[in-house]
C-alpha cells in the first residue's frame, strides 16, 4: 500500500514539473459538506485548443483520501462558438479507512462547456468519466465520476464555481462507495 502511495505521489510531482513553463499554472480549492480537495493545474491554450494537466488530493470526514492526476484536451468552438468539447483521462488512487480497502484505476471520459452570453464570462460545465473493470485494480471493481457545475470568471486570474460531483467506486465485495456525492463550491487562482 505505501509503495502505491509513493508511486502515485511521484507521478503527480512529475506531471507538475511542467508548471514552470506552462502558460497558466493555477491552484484549485474545492469544498463540500464532507470532503475537501486541493489541486494544482498546468494549462496551455492555443487558438482553438486547450491542454490541461491536473493533480489533486482529496479527503473526507472518514479518513478516506484520493490522489488523482488527469489530462484534458478540449477544442473551443468546434460545433458552436460557445461550446467547448474535450476528452479527459484520469489516474486515481483511493485509500478507504471505512470500509478498509484501496483502489487504483484509470478513468476515461468527456467534458463539455457551454459559455453563456453574460457580461462576466460564465459557463455551464458537464463531465463524465468511467473506469471499467479492466482498468481498475485493488478492492474496487470499477469507478465513475460525474461533475456538473456553473463557473464564472470573477477577475482576470480568479474564477469560482458551484456544482454537483459524484465519485463512485463499485466494490468487488460489498456495497458501492460514494467517495464524493453532493454539492460543492470552489475557486481557481491562476498565476
Amino acid at each position: 500500500m505505501n509503495k502505491t502511495v509513493k508511486l502515485c505521489s511521484i507521478g503527480i510531482l512529475g506531471l507538475f514539473s511542467g508548471l514552470a513553463i506552462a502558460d497558466k499554472p493555477s491552484v484549485i480549492v474545492q469544498l463540500a459538506n464532507e470532503t475537501a480537495k486541493l489541486s494544482l493545474t498546468s494549462q496551455t491554450e492555443w487558438v482553438q485548443e486547450i491542454y490541461r494537466i491536473e493533480g489533486g488530493f482529496q479527503f473526507d470526514n472518514d479518513k478516506n483520501y484520493a490522489l488523482d492526476a488527469s489530462v484534458l484536451y478540449k477544442n473551443k468552438g468546434l460545433a458552436d462558438p460557445n461550446l467547448d468539447i474535450g476528452f479527459k483521462g484520469k489516474l486515481a488512487y483511493i485509500n478507504m479507512d471505512k470500509p478498509s480497502g484501496n483502489t487504483f484505476g484509470a478513468l476515461l471520459g468527456v467534458q463539455g462547456a457551454y459559455w453563456l452570453p453574460t457580461r462576466m464570462p460564465s459557463a455551464l460545465v458537464a463531465e463524465y468519466l468511467f473506469g471499467p473493470k479492466i482498468l481498475t485494480t485493488g478492492d474496487g471493481d470499477s469507478m465513475s465520476e460525474i461533475n456538473i457545475r456553473y463557473q464564472m470568471q470573477l477577475m482576470t486570474n480568479l474564477s469560482g464555481y458551484v456544482g454537483y460531483r459524484q465519485f463512485k467506486i463499485k466494490m468487488e465485495n460489498g456495497p458501492d462507495i460514494d467517495f464524493d456525492d453532493g454539492a460543492h463550491i470552489g475557486i481557481e487562482l491562476s498565476f
